[in-house]
């Protein structure tokens, strides 16, 4: 992967000086080999390029993959929710001969957005985040608690989305909850991504593929989980009283632990012959009820 990105780059590189001028649609890589640190006025070199696309790559779209794979298992576990976002996709976008475009699916699907969001916070991709290490010396000091030269330091991003200090029902999936009074702050408080300086830099692009991909299969597909399946809607945690959660298998990021065994569903083309457009009052005012519940969670 190094080496393909590596040529990638001197390919670009070499036909910008061949041509004499850069590509008309400046891209991410083109905006990388132009950045100049303002500081130093220097241009990040070949390594740095490869490190940062690759960095893009790799944090855009494994977050994304298994943001994915969470949204649609737990909207196969709970059949509501399932009906509700694929209804509102649906009806907002029956032409099966017109892809959803991303800025669409962004602003006329917000019980898709919803239900993105509280499964990020329900199952976050990344759960830890990527760790520091506390620099030589004496060690920090942090809410009271020493932590020594060296140690490595992580956040806890599971548990800030679990905090009932600041969530209503934490260990309940409501999609609800990110709809309504007080939902941009709510959104604010999901961290799958990280923040501040920190943030990771392939979420645009992760949020470009988590949108186009699951309001277009979920418009022109319905899934359901196999008989033989050992989760379901009616597989029940005894500890919570609600459907069982696959368990999961952390690497960079949080995915299925037994994929051969758990990852499977059955798919099948969407009948859409009931949808229309003048079926857009009905997912209004479904979407309308949803976000008056949002005011209660």
């Amino acid at each position: 992967m190094n080496k393909f990105t590596r040529n990638l780059i001197e390919q670009r590189i070499q036909e910008v000086k061949e041509k004499g001028s850069k590509p008309e649609r400046k891209d991410i890589l083109q905006t990388f080999i132009d950045s100049i640190d303002e500081k130093t006025g220097s241009k990040m070199n070949i390594k740095e390029i490869v490190s940062e696309n690759m960095a893009l790559i790799f944090a855009g779209t494994d977050t994304a993959s298994n943001t994915m794979s969470w949204t649609l298992f737990l909207l196969m576990v709970y059949p509501e929710v399932y009906k509700k976002v694929v209804q509102e996709i649906r009806s907002t976008f029956p032409d099966q001969g017109q892809s959803i475009k991303y800025n669409e699916a962004r602003t006329k699907l917000s019980y898709l957005e919803a239900v993105i969001y509280e499964s990020m916070r329900y199952i976050p991709a990344v759960p830890s985040g990527l760790g520091r290490k506390v620099p030589k010396g004496n060690g920090i000091g942090l809410q009271g608690y020493k932590i020594p030269s060296g140690a490595d330091v992580y956040i806890f991003i599971h548990g800030i989305h679990r905090n009932p200090k600041y969530w209503d029902k934490p260990d309940k999936f409501i999609p609800e909850r990110f709809m309504g009074e007080g939902a941009a702050d709510r959104k604010r408080n999901v961290f799958t991504f990280s923040t501040g300086y920190r943030i990771c830099p392939g979420r645009n692009l992760a949020w470009a593929e988590i949108f186009l991909t699951l309001s277009n299969l979920l418009r022109d597909y319905d899934f359901e989980l196999p008989e033989e399946s050992q989760f379901g809607p009616n597989v029940i945690d005894p500890e919570t009283g609600d459907p069982q959660i696959m368990p999961g298998f952390l690497g960079l990021t949080l995915g299925p632990k037994y994929i051969k065994r758990d990852g499977w569903a059955i798919v099948k083309p969407a009948d859409l012959s009931s949808y229309s457009t003048t079926n857009n009052g009905s997912v209004s005012n479904a979407v309308e009820k949803a976000s008056s519940r949002a005011d209660k969670v």
